[in-house]
């Protein structure tokens, strides 16, 4: 029979309240504040710190943490409930970790910014349960900071880019909110290590399809020969040029003003203009009938937002798959946006022991109705981030997907693309027009 855990509170002749675990002290029987203030003390940079997220069972660490003048909020999560004697004026208290990620969205975490402290002695008496949620926690955290971080970073850069490129709109195609009558299927092309395989699969209907690509896929796409009638790009930063560069064939490209303005000298692009949603775009757009389709936190839902407010009814997943297949994260000679997630700052501002559970190479994992996938940090995020708000899209898989997304995804076989006619691409072409800011398009 598994042992009970059982949480003990108990007071020494002093007075002073102290709390044990099956027996086993938790925190000094004879001055429990004061051992708190010395492991902060132990802290390095904590006084740089203005908002922590603590995981310390008892109050203690929250008490010490409220005198700090620099410290502006305290996140405590509480799965296990203690007796507080007094409540603190800075900290949020979170129950759940649905409670904490509600609090550090509203809080608006800068990562630069974040410590997480956890009371060992505390963690160790459910090191398995404990160790999980400290996960659950670092993924929420890279989710939103990578949110707000990201926007922090590249608002100034995107300023500049629109800045600079609203002089050459006059040249650009912008995509007009337009219907594409009775819309073919959309298949668009991933970078997951299972596209090779995929595109076996669907090459002899290519035909009966419109198709397109994220910018990591491209050169993989271009030396398998495969026709893209159309890529998208929204990153402003040197990891969308890199991408692009590779491919040289002629294609058009879905995207906002932002994109950096070396990704429009490039000649084999044809840039049809969306509106993302910033000030200085909205002012410079605000008598057309431009699509507007705001930052999703992935290109991807940029992508699949446009399709379906155009009339695409069925939009057809290759190759996304958000796991390792025999190791590998992506197809063979592709190029890893992973690689640019890891390096960005955002990961920088998170506390040192987080960034060691997952320095420790323990595996991560996600779940796909009965399997269990090998995957890495941010791409678990991505994928709990794409489960969530995909459910409402017309989005579909194909073949024999190697994720098949918990079964949210109907998956279409070889039966339905034989039935499809084949099609005049011309005929589904988006709407677009020249610029023009004088009359309304």
């Amino acid at each position: 029979m598994e042992n009970k855990i059982i949480y003990e509170q108990s007071v020494n002749k002093r007075g002073i309240v102290t709390f044990s675990c099956n027996g086993k002290l938790l925190y000094s029987a004879y001055n429990p504040q004061k051992e708190a203030n010395n492991y902060l003390t132990s802290i390095p940079d904590l006084d740089k710190k203005q908002t922590i997220i603590t995981f310390c069972g008892a109050n203690f660490i929250n008490d010490e943490l409220d005198k700090k003048a620099e410290i502006r909020n305290i996140i405590s999560f509480e799965p296990v409930d203690f007796p507080i004697n007094k409540e603190n004026t800075k900290v949020h208290r979170s129950k759940t970790l649905k409670d904490l990620e509600d609090t550090i969205c509203k809080l608006k975490i800068d990562s630069e910014n974040i410590a997480i402290i956890t009371w060992p002695p505390f963690i160790e008496t459910q090191k398995d349960i404990f160790i999980e949620y400290l996960r659950k926690i670092k993924d929420i955290l890279i989710k939103q900071t990578l949110s707000n971080v990201t926007d922090k970073a590249f608002t100034q850069i995107e300023t500049r880019h629109v800045t600079i490129n609203k002089n050459k709109l006059a040249d650009f195609h912008i995509l007009l909110d337009k219907k594409v009558s009775a819309a073919p299927p959309a298949v668009i092309f991933a970078a997951g290590a299972s596209l090779s395989a995929q595109l076996e699969f669907i090459q002899p209907y290519l035909n009966k399809v419109m198709t397109f690509a994220y910018p990591s896929s491209l050169p993989y796409l271009q030396k398998a020969g495969i026709p893209v009638d159309y890529t998208i790009a929204v990153d402003p930063g040197y990891a969308t040029f890199y991408h692009l560069m590779k491919f040289h064939r002629p294609i058009e490209l879905l995207c906002p003003l932002s994109l950096s303005s070396s990704i429009f000298s490039l000649k084999n692009y044809k840039p049809l203009i969306f509106n993302y949603g910033s000030e200085k775009e909205n002012k410079l757009f605000e008598n057309t009938n431009i699509i507007k389709s705001l930052p999703e936190g992935s290109v991807a839902f940029n992508l699949f937002s446009i399709l379906k407010r155009v009339g695409y009814t069925q939009i057809i997943l290759l190759g996304q798959d958000f796991c390792f297949i025999d190791g590998a994260s992506h197809i063979k000679g592709g190029f890893f946006e992973t690689e640019y997630i890891y390096q960005s700052d955002y990961k920088s501002g998170i506390e040192d022991k987080i960034k060691k559970l997952e320095e420790s190479r323990l595996p991560t994992y996600i779940k796909d109705q009965d399997k269990r996938l090998k995957t890495d940090t941010a791409m678990s995020v991505y994928y709990n981030h794409f489960l969530e708000n995909s459910k409402n899209l017309p989005l579909f898989l194909a073949g024999k997907p190697y994720n098949t997304f918990c079964g949210q995804l109907p998956v279409l076989e070889e039966s339905f693309f034989k039935m499809l006619p084949v099609i005049n691409k011309k005929d589904y072409k988006f709407a677009t027009l020249l610029f023009s800011p004088d009359k309304k398009t």
